[in-house]
């Protein structure tokens, strides 16, 4: 648990918080007048950048993009509509079961800083930052989940990432999934390799294996969908949702779920196997 701070503790934490994050934003070169390059030397002009910001793709994504996704989306008519941004710790005590708690962005950022430290009766905690999005791409909208681990998972066995949704809308494009992550030396590898996929009137999820070895993970999930209702629509929303194996699993048992608009249902036989994280919902205002 972290101690109380007096006033001046506090502004010391707020101005270091401040600095650490124009840090962050500078390290990755934003879109200027004369475009923009990623880390895989692809050239962008200000009008796909933003695009692809509208899609609700971070800066983080758009830098390490490569060309295949990038020419997926890089031309589509996009407006982000919604953004829901959350935060969460997975608890590993020394006696007892692991859990998750969600915690607010300062907590967050104060455990980016190395402000915070556990108490001696854990053994391991596990920061992670999940962003949902809602995009208009064109008469269509886009549904995207985004999580990001500050702290390496452990253990690394099969994982899944989901978005439901309630049957007012449909998929109606391919649905693209991936994770990305880093090695020592600072490489970044793209992987589109999944052990399961599942999708229904109320949802997609997607199975794939954390790799042994890696420093940094950021795992994602996006489609299209239409209308399924002659009725007005005027809001839209989703649960991105995401579990976490406790233990080493097999893919059919990282498998044998289901999805529906409150996220990922294990089945009674594998559910003390896996830590399920609370749905980022994102919700948004339409006239459809």
């Amino acid at each position: 648990m972290f101690k109380k701070k007096n006033g001046i503790s506090r502004v010391l934490i707020m101005i270091m918080v401040v600095v650490t994050i124009f840090t962050i934003n500078i390290e990755r070169p934003k879109a200027l007048h004369n475009g923009y390059t990623n880390y895989y030397g692809i050239e962008m002009t200000n009008d796909e950048y933003f695009t692809l910001l509208n899609l609700g793709f971070n800066d983080d994504e758009i830098y390490y993009m490569e060309e295949d996704e990038f020419l997926l989306n890089k031309d589509l008519d996009a407006t982000l509509l919604a953004t829901s941004n959350k935060y969460y710790k997975i608890v590993y005590p020394m006696y007892g079961a692991s859990y998750v708690e969600e915690i607010s962005e300062l907590e967050y950022l104060q455990h980016s800083l190395g402000h915070l430290s556990e108490p001696l009766s854990t053994i391991y905690t596990a920061y992670i930052e999940e962003t949902s999005t809602i995009s208009q791409n064109g008469s269509k909208y886009r549904y995207k989940d985004t999580v990001y681990w500050l702290s390496t998972p452990d253990p690394r066995s099969y994982d899944v990432i989901a978005i439901g949704f309630t049957n007012s809308v449909f998929v109606n494009s391919n649905t693209y999934f991936n994770f990305k992550y880093g090695n020592s030396s600072g490489q970044q590898t793209t992987s589109t390799v999944y052990y399961g996929r599942t999708e229904s009137q109320y949802g997609v999820s997607y199975v794939y294996k954390i790799p042994d070895i890696l420093t940094s993970l950021t795992v994602k999930l996006y489609f299209d969908v239409s209308k399924n209702t002659n009725d007005t629509l005027t809001y839209l929303e989703f649960c991105g949702d995401y579990a976490h194996s406790l233990q080493t699993v097999t893919s059919s048992q990282a498998s044998n779920h289901y999805v529906n608009s409150g996220g990922i249902i294990f089945d009674g036989s594998v559910y003390n196997y896996f830590n399920a994280i609370p749905c980022a919902d994102a919700y948004a205002s339409v006239n459809w």
